[in-house]
């Protein structure tokens, strides 16, 4: 397993090479990952899709680190920031981040020190990002298409249902995988997926796909008048 640049309460951590290795489908033209946190499962991918990978969460610092990494101009700018700063204390470099007239480079670059991230990983994540297209949104703005790869590991804590909805109308043209807590509520939430248990000595979750040897036909739904549909 190659590891991020930041493991950012990924629990698919524990999975990613089960996931990677033995459950994804053997090919998919392109790849979302709309919790991706540190994306470690997009890092770990055995090969890049066809079309392109997508990347993208809700905390807007971490989304503006990799966006920052992708452009060379930008990535020089945080790398001359962290060689600057690496050595302030905490206080002064948390001061400098919540100046609200600190550049997207910058504040980039005093993220990952105030993160204490590795910053010897930084340029080959850079390079890495280059084939990616980074986002900052909620899961309900991602748009796959026809043999694209969705990958959900959604907080502990979500509204599932909400969740499994959009899953059953993404799941007219692409194929899902995901991972969400082990809970009766939840097996009966996504009781037409096929469900496999991931067991570790921390948790059991359960890794839920629309391919594969499912025991249930996925329902069909239609574009409903008005938008996704809720809960």
């Amino acid at each position: 397993m190659k590891k991020p640049l930041v493991v950012w309460g990924d629990s698919s951590i524990r999975w990613v090479d089960t996931i990677v290795d033995e459950l994804m489908p053997k090919f998919f033209k392109g790849y979302w990952e709309p919790f991706c946190g540190g994306a470690i499962v997009a890092y770990n991918l055995p090969r890049i899709p066809a079309k392109r990978i997508y990347i993208g969460d809700t905390y807007s610092d971490l989304m503006n680190v990799y966006k920052v990494l992708r452009h060379p101009i930008e990535l020089d700018i945080c790398l001359r920031t962290i060689a600057t700063h690496k050595k302030c204390d905490s206080s002064t470099l948390a001061e400098m981040f919540d100046a609200e007239d600190t550049l997207a480079p910058e504040r980039a670059a005093l993220f990952i020190l105030l993160a204490v991230i590795d910053t010897q990983k930084i340029e080959g994540f850079a390079k890495w990002l280059q084939r990616v297209s980074v986002y900052e949104g909620d899961y309900s703005c991602i748009q796959p298409k026809s043999s694209d790869l969705v990958f959900i590991d959604p907080p502990s804590e979500f509204d599932f249902q909400t969740l499994c909805n959009y899953c059953d109308y993404w799941g007219n043209e692409a194929m899902l995988i995901g991972t969400i807590p082990d809970t009766e509520e939840n097996r009966e939430i996504f009781r037409n997926y096929n469900l496999t248990r991931l067991r570790s000595p921390q948790s059991i979750e359960l890794l839920f796909r629309n391919y594969g040897k499912a025991t249930h036909t996925i329902q069909k739904m239609p574009i409903p008048e008005g938008g996704m549909p809720q809960n």
